[in-house]
């Protein structure tokens, strides 16, 4: 800053004993004084010190620059009371308490009208509004003094009641911009736990807003249960959803949606799925299209359910068919398929199967209702001989018609 004004040495130069100052001189002794009318700083009886900020309506209205050295070109700070917010932009003016550079950047500014507090801007929304075009952060250290305090440092955001949300909003916007989805972090609207929640709008007010319990992502209630999708968790951890554990999917099969679901990430399908259970208890185990169903034991397979229905007991040849049902005793089917029946004596029934085994089945049949008989089979691939025999003593086990049930099985 250059300074015109004569020194204190030169202005005495002019008054030294027999000297005649001239109206230069006087000029120059004058100029170099404040004057509480020109220079705008005054200090009436009974009041404390006042300055007036130089410009017009239009300027910024600066009132004290602060020098390193007045040899420097430029102010290191600026005190003034209508900065810009942008350099060089009147029309960003801001009535207000700011303390900025020399190129009318502001850097901390008090609202005249609002009161609020803005580091970084000079239109700040909230009590106290921090802006920064890189990357900067708050940075706060407690127990400098290597004491043993509970808590080193903290963040108290309380309010007058638990039904009443505190925390803080997360946006990825400017916070003018209201239509950009915003997170919350703490305590939601209506209390009663700790959530993230998530919104298009960062209105604490708003019933759409991110700080409500319906656009919760997760909570925690007071019990310390967690929910995802839920706010009402009753377990240490419930989701209301579908869960993918590293390959593992668990949760609701969108195909199944009354059912509960286990299965492999990449067969979460109408037909892929491993496991569903029904509401009501009823269980489906299953095997994706193509694919066997393993049984094991030790991690041994004891039985195989083949992808084309058959099955095989340990690693073995595989069962081609089981053909299973009932016999009237007049030899008619009472149930079952794949064969027909016909009684060709009394007690003596054929049962013929309408495809051959290629090798004689297990062929099994007993006693179906209240007569005490014995059943006997005799089987070949393409049919069995079915003998009922009446056991009691009384009788001395004679052939006696019977309803039965029997099974085969076969390769």
């Amino acid at each position: 800053m250059e300074i015109t004004t004569k020194d204190r040495s030169a202005l005495k130069s002019y008054f030294v004993k027999n000297s005649i100052p001239t109206e230069q001189n006087f000029e120059e002794l004058i100029d170099g004084m404040l004057n509480l009318k020109d220079d705008g700083i005054a200090k009436p009886a009974g009041s404390p010190l006042s300055l007036e900020a130089s410009g017009n309506t239009e300027s910024q209205k600066k009132a004290i620059n602060f020098y390193n050295s007045f040899s420097d070109d430029s102010p290191d700070w600026v005190l003034s009371l209508n900065p810009r917010g942008a350099s060089g932009q009147a029309n960003t003016a801001k009535r207000g308490f700011s303390i900025g550079d020399a190129d009318g950047n502001s850097k901390f500014f008090i609202d005249k009208a609002s009161g609020n507090v803005g580091i970084g801007t000079t239109n700040p929304g909230y009590m106290l509004q921090i802006e920064s075009s890189g990357a900067n952060g708050i940075y706060v250290k407690g127990n400098t003094s290597d004491s043993a305090p509970s808590v080193a440092c903290c963040l108290v955001l309380e309010s007058n009641s638990d039904y009443r949300g505190r925390g803080m909003f997360l946006p990825h916007r400017e916070s003018s911009n209201t239509s950009e989805a915003a997170w919350f972090v703490g305590v939601p609207y209506t209390g009663g736990g700790f959530q993230i929640g998530n919104s298009n709008l960062m209105s604490a007010r708003a019933s759409n807003g991110s700080a409500y319990k319906d656009n919760a992502k997760l909570f925690i209630s007071k019990d310390g249960n967690v929910g995802i999708g839920t706010t009402s968790p009753a377990s240490k951890l419930e989701v209301d959803g579908e869960i993918q554990a590293g390959i593992a999917f668990i949760g609701k099969n969108s195909h199944h949606t009354d059912f509960a679901c286990f299965s492999h990430k990449d067969h979460n399908t109408q037909k892929g799925f491993a496991l569903l259970q029904q509401s009501d208890g009823t269980t489906y185990l299953n095997a994706a299209s193509g694919k066997n169903l393993l049984f094991r034991i030790g991690n041994e397979n004891k039985m195989i359910l083949h992808s084309n229905g058959k099955f095989a007991l340990g690693g073995g040849t595989p069962i081609q068919r089981i053909i299973a049902g009932r016999v009237n005793s007049d030899g008619s089917k009472a149930s079952g398929s794949g064969f027909t029946s016909t009684k060709t004596a009394t007690g003596k029934y054929t049962i013929t199967f309408d495809t051959a085994f290629s090798a004689i089945p297990v062929f099994v049949a007993t006693n179906s209702g209240s007569n005490d008989n014995l059943m006997s089979g005799n089987a070949t691939t393409s049919q069995c001989t079915v003998v009922s025999h009446d056991i009691n003593p009384d009788t001395n086990s004679v052939k006696e018609n019977s309803t039965f049930a029997f099974i085969a099985i076969g390769i």
